[in-house]
């Protein structure tokens, strides 16, 4: 199956940044994020998985 489309879905995930250790930044995957392409799709903030789900499920096909 091939479906070609112009759309080019952007996935973002969120962090949430923690308190430093030993001088260094601490960031760690916050468990939201987001799905949006310029065709109008966008999901907002929503948990990872459904973030991931949108942006599989409409990423085109090749």
């Amino acid at each position: 199956m091939t479906l070609v489309s112009s759309c080019a879905p952007t996935l973002q995930r969120d962090v949430r940044e923690l308190a430093p250790v030993d001088g260094w930044r601490v960031i760690e995957p916050a468990g939201t994020g987001r799905a949006w392409c310029p065709c109008g799709t966008d999901t907002g903030t929503v948990v990872w998985a459904d973030a991931l789900s949108a942006h599989q499920w409409h990423t085109p096909v090749r």
